[in-house]
């Protein structure tokens, strides 16, 4: 987990100049889900560097089957507040992590980001 620190906040970058200065201080899953050959899927919450604050994290990978890359991703990160992104103060950390369960697909993320492209073969399931 500890690569999706550096490799998300790039990714991000790529898109949204404001995360240039922004990275994780730990990716802590809910879920740990392998969904497919060479796919997986984890949820749950992220620290922010600047502020130790804690953001909703959702990232979707396939892994490549001869090299050592990243084939495609699917990455979300923090909800929609009326201020830009949300961030949540870290107590109650285990709390937290658990207002999420089963919330991925309500929150309305405030950064969605996708890349590469998915090969469809390798994602068949096991």
């Amino acid at each position: 987990m500890s690569g999706f620190e550096y490799f998300i906040p790039e990714v991000l970058f790529e898109l949204h100049p404001e995360w240039k200065y922004e990275s994780f201080d730990g990716v802590v899953p809910l879920v740990a889900q392998k969904i497919g050959v060479r796919e997986a899927l984890f949820f749950g919450l992220s620290y922010l560097i600047t502020d130790q604050k804690l953001v909703p994290t959702l990232i979707q990978l396939q892994i490549d089957q001869t090299k050592d890359r990243v084939n495609w991703l699917e990455c979300r990160v923090g909800a929609k507040g009326p201020h830009g992104m949300q961030r949540w103060p870290n107590r109650a950390f285990d709390k937290q992590l658990r207002r999420l369960e089963g919330k991925q697909n309500q929150i309305d993320w405030a950064y969605w980001v996708t890349f590469g492209e998915k090969n469809e073969r390798s994602s068949e399931s096991v």
